[in-house]
């Protein structure tokens, strides 16, 4: 316990589940700074604060008296059957009021095929999304997007599965903000030397995401891929445009990979085993790429033989249809490039890449909408927007018939983020609880969790800032490290 003299005050976080004890002779007010719902004074008596289902800052003041705190316990955080959370079998206080079971529906039996998975001691997680799946606006996407807060939270429970997928669009072509890549810690994009474009008429592979050589020599290089295993993924195709390309491990000998002339359009793997557990930097070459010949790079899964490995396949700007995996309805890219009928041009669809049928998960997360209601070309409608749920969802359960699945609504964010003329968006969530009914799916909203208010998420600094990595600011729909921390501690419960 800590002490604090009449007329002091102490500011004390609070992680989800913990409980805070503050005791005093005289007189201590405990006020709340974010996350939590209510304070109290506390008079010659003593009094526990929390557990809360989200970070929590509490102001602590002696009025009269000195007064005593400290952390008493950690509560065990779980989500009911119900959709509630509780600590220690009581319903948790949740931030802003609003109950768990309002914005969280988890029907029974829709975790069993992921905690057989985890019981085997090999699950593979799979988050499918956009930029909010990405994380993009976090300080540091390999460590504070929800997605990796939530895998390092597993990850400590259950064994490192590795380092999971890292897609080429972690890297300055593949993120249009130069003042926040340049704020970045540099080992979490991939560093390039040479000519790479972010490819946007390609929405093949793992997360859809393609970079694109221009000249020969051109490296990429990652240094943070932790695990025995590396897959390297890229594009084979047709034509003497396709080109060579070498690989490079931890500083050793270039290996080459030979053409990706192979005569069919078409994903290409290449698998190194046998690596040393542990991080290893990894080198990617374009040995004769040109204004006419090209290497496609998707990007690379490192992984361990057991553990959870979560696959993060966010790509900024996508829509749903992207992920949808259909051949025969017309689609357009943020690049302009029309996808549909017979020739789609598809060399390997996203979705059956990204936890689907090609490269099967446990437990798939699926969120989109956000691009859907914001552009206008194309307009997708909501019944469009089920059918492309639909479709990613289908082709799953074709990779494993016992995955696991849930879907997520982002937030919305401030009302100019969303089109306009159809305001789509609360009608997306309306087919999405549907969609989710239909599979047995768990379903969580995060626009009702944040009171469906820009300026409540925005009092709680869970807004990103373009030019300072992490940092609270004024995003019309990015999370800051703390909007991070927020849904994460709001999805973990469910999976964990």
């Amino acid at each position: 316990m800590s002490d604090l003299a009449q007329g002091l005050s102490a500011k004390v976080p609070l992680n989800p589940g913990q409980v805070l004890r503050v005791s005093t002779p005289g007189v201590a007010v405990v006020a709340v700074l974010y996350g939590a719902s209510q304070g109290a004074t506390v008079t010659a008596n003593s009094q526990t604060f929390g557990p809360y289902s989200v970070p929590a800052m509490l102001r602590i003041t002696a009025t009269s008296g000195t007064t005593s705190y400290g952390l008493e316990r950690q509560a065990s955080v779980q989500l009911g059957t119900d959709g509630k959370l509780y600590a220690d079998g009581n319903e948790v206080a949740v931030a802003g009021g609003v109950s768990a079971s309002q914005y969280v529906s988890a029907p029974a039996g829709w975790d069993t095929g992921w905690r057989a998975a985890l019981a085997s001691g090999t699950a593979r997680l799979s988050a499918a999304g956009d930029s909010m799946t990405k994380g993009l606006l976090c300080s540091d996407l390999d460590v504070k997007s929800w997605v990796r807060l939530m895998a390092a939270d597993l990850q400590a429970k259950y064994g490192d599965g590795g380092s999971g997928f890292k897609p080429s669009c972690h890297s300055v072509a593949g993120i249009n903000s130069a003042a926040y890549t340049t704020a970045l810690p540099a080992a979490c994009l991939w560093a390039t030397t040479g000519t790479w474009d972010q490819n946007l008429t390609n929405c093949d592979g793992p997360s859809g995401s393609v970079l694109q050589a221009k000249s020969a020599g051109a490296t990429l290089t990652y240094t943070r891929a932790r695990g025995t295993s590396i897959d390297i993924y890229f594009l084979n195709g047709n034509s003497a445009a396709f080109g060579s390309w070498s690989y490079q491990i931890d500083g050793g000998g270039w290996m080459s990979a030979g053409s990706t002339n192979t005569g069919a359009q078409g994903i290409g793997v290449r698998t190194i085993n046998g690596l040393s557990a542990g991080n290893h930097t990894v080198q990617i070459r374009a040995d004769d790429a040109s204004s006419t010949v090209f290497f496609f790079f998707c990007g690379i899964r490192a992984r361990n033989a057991t553990g959870v490995r979560v696959d993060n396949y966010g790509r900024g700007s996508y829509i749903a249809q992207v992920f949808n995996n259909e051949v025969g309805g017309t689609f357009t890219t943020t690049g302009g490039q029309v996808f549909g009928g017979a020739s789609s041009g598809l060399f390997g669809p996203a979705g059956k890449w990204s936890g689907g049928s090609l490269n099967p998960t446990d437990l798939a997360i699926w969120s989109f909408g956000l691009n859907n209601a914001r552009f206008t070309t194309p307009t997708t409608t909501p019944q469009m927007f089920y059918r492309a749920g639909q479709q990613y969802l289908e082709d799953v359960r074709a990779g494993n018939p016992n995955a696991s699945l849930m879907i997520l609504m982002q937030h919305r964010g401030d009302v100019s983020f969303e089109d306009a003329t159809n305001r789509y968006y609360s009608q997306y969530i309306g087919m999405a609880k549907q969609l989710a009914d239909q599979f047995g799916a768990a379903f969580v909203d995060l626009w009702k969790a944040g009171k469906q208010s820009y300026s409540w998420m925005n009092g709680q600094g869970y807004w990103g800032n373009q030019n300072v990595p992490g940092a609270a600011g004024t995003d019309l729909v990015h999370f800051s490290d703390a909007g991070e921390v927020w849904a994460k501690n709001i999805i973990t419960p469910l999976v964990i």
